[in-house]
C-alpha cells in the first residue's frame, strides 16, 4: 500500500492516464516472470520493500521479516494435503530470502481459518517446538514480549489531563537479556560542564558519540582504508562534525596505546582479529545475546576489548574502576566471557581489556557469570 501511494501521489502527481498504466502492468504481468526483473518503484537501495512470499521469490535481501510465515490464512475449501503443500512450499521461499539475518514472528494462533506456515512446519516436523531448535542452533535468537492489546479503563474513571498509567508486563519463563537490560542504570547525576577548545576531554558527549567511534573502529578492522580517510567519512555527517582532528587523534592513540605487554592493537595480526560480534546463548531458563566490540586473539589467547567515551576526571587506574563501578561494566565483562567460552570452549580466554578513549586501558579476568534470579 505504501508503494501504491508513492506511486500515486509522488511518481505521477496529477497523471490519470499514468496510473491507469502501472495498474495494468500490475494486472497482466506473469507471475511466473523472472523474480530479479521485478523492482521497487524507486530502485532505491536503502528502502524497506514489502512483499509477498510468492513474489519474494527468486529475490534476496540482507535483513527479512518473514511476518507471513506466523500469519493465519483464510480457510480453505480446497484439498487439505495441497493446500498445506502450497503453505510448506512459500515458507521454505520466505525463510531462504534473507542472506545476513531473519526475523519471524511467533504468535499463538486465534484465529478459526488456517494454521500458519510456521505451525504446520513444526507439526509436520521432528523439530519439538522453538525451544528444541534453539538449543541446537545456538546462532537462533527468540525474544519473547507480552503484545497483547490492553483494555481501555472504564469511561467514568479516566480524566482528561490525567497522567498515563505504567504498564508492566508479567515476565515471562525465558527471557532474552542484555547487558543493557542487567545492568543497573544510575540516574540524575550531573556531569562537569566542558573545558574551553577541541580536545578529547572537551569531545560532545551522548550516546551518538559512542556511536560515531564504534563505526570508526569498525570499519579500521574491517576495512582497507586509511584510518585518517575513515575518520573523515564517519564524522563528516555526523554529530561530532567540526571535530574530525580531535576524532583522529582519539583514534590513533587508542590504536597504538600498549596494554599486551608492551604490544597495541596495531601488532595484531588482523587474520585474528572480529570487529562487532554477535552472540546468543541459552542459560536455561533465560536467553543472553549482545555485541562485542572486538574478539582478537594473541599468543593462543582469546581478549575481548570494548571501546568507551565515558567522560572522566582523569586517567588515574582509580578513576577508572570508579567508571566501571557505576555503569557496572564489570557485570558486562563476566557476560561477554561466558559467551566467548560458551563460543569457543576449547581456546584458552585472556583477559577483558576496557580502552577508555578520553582516559586511559583496564585489562582484568573478569569474575564468573551468575545467572539473573
Amino acid at each position: 500500500l505504501l508503494q501504491l501511494a508513492e506511486t500515486l501521489i509522488v511518481k505521477n502527481p496529477g497523471s490519470p492516464e499514468a496510473v491507469s498504466r502501472f495498474f495494468r502492468e500490475i494486472e497482466e504481468a506473469d507471475p511466473e516472470e523472472d523474480a530479479s526483473a521485478r523492482k521497487r518503484v524507486d530502485g532505491g537501495e536503502d528502502v524497506v520493500q514489502i512483499l509477498t512470499m510468492h513474489t519474494s521469490k527468486g529475490l534476496e535481501f540482507d535483513v527479512v521479516f518473514a511476518l507471513g510465515a506466523a500469519t493465519a490464512t483464510p480457510a480453505s475449501t480446497e484439498d487439505p494435503e495441497e493446500t498445506e503443500a502450497e503453505k510448506l512450499r512459500q515458507l521454505y521461499v520466505a525463510l531462504t530470502r534473507a542472506k545476513k539475518r531473519l526475523y519471524i514472528p511467533l504468535a499463538p494462533v486465534k484465529s478459526s481459518g488456517g494454521e500458519p506456515p510456521l505451525a504446520l512446519l513444526f507439526k509436520r516436523s521432528k523439530l519439538g517446538g522453538v525451544e528444541k531448535l534453539i538449543e541446537a542452533n545456538p546462532h537462533i535468537g527468540l525474544t519473547i514480549a507480552d503484545a497483547s492489546p490492553k483494555p481501555p479503563p472504564p469511561e467514568e474513571e479516566s480524566a482528561p489531563d490525567a497522567a498515563p498509567e505504567t504498564v508492566s508486563f508479567p515476565k515471562p519463563p525465558g527471557m532474552v537479556f542484555s547487558y543493557s537490560a542487567l545492568a543497573y542504570s544510575e540516574s540524575g547525576v550531573p556531569l562537569p560542564p566542558l573545558g574551553a577548545g577541541k580536545t578529547i576531554q572537551t569531545l560532545p558527549r551522548g550516546a551518538d558519540v559512542g556511536t560515531v567511534f564504534h563505526k570508526i573502529f569498525e570499519r579500521i578492522f574491517t576495512e582497507g582504508k586509511s584510518v585518517s580517510e575513515i575518520v573523515q567519512e564517519e564524522v563528516r555527517h555526523s554529530p561530532l562534525a567540526g571535530w574530525e582532528e580531535v576524532v583522529l587523534e582519539a583514534v590513533q592513540k587508542a590504536l597504538s596505546t600498549p596494554f599486551l605487554d608492551g604490544a597495541s592493537l596495531l601488532d595484531l595480526d588482523r587474520s585474528q582479529v572480529r570487529a562487532e560480534v554477535d552472540f546468543f546463548f541459552h542459560a536455561p531458563p533465560h536467553f543472553f545475546k549482545g555485541c562485542i566490540d572486538l574478539l582478537f586473539r594473541w599468543k593462543g589467547r582469546l581478549y575481548f576489548l570494548d571501546w568507551k567515551t565515558n567522560w572522566l576526571e582523569d586517567d588515574s587506574e582509580a578513576c577508572l574502576r570508579k567508571a566501571m563501578d557505576e555503569h557496572n561494566y564489570w557485570l558486562q565483562a563476566s557476560l561477554y566471557t561466558e559467551a566467548i567460552r560458551r563460543a569457543w570452549p576449547d581456546a584458552p580466554f585472556g583477559k577483558a581489556i576496557y580502552l577508555f578513549l578520553r582516559g586511559g586501558v583496564l585489562s582484568f579476568n573478569p569474575e564468573p557469570f551468575r545467572l539473573p534470579r
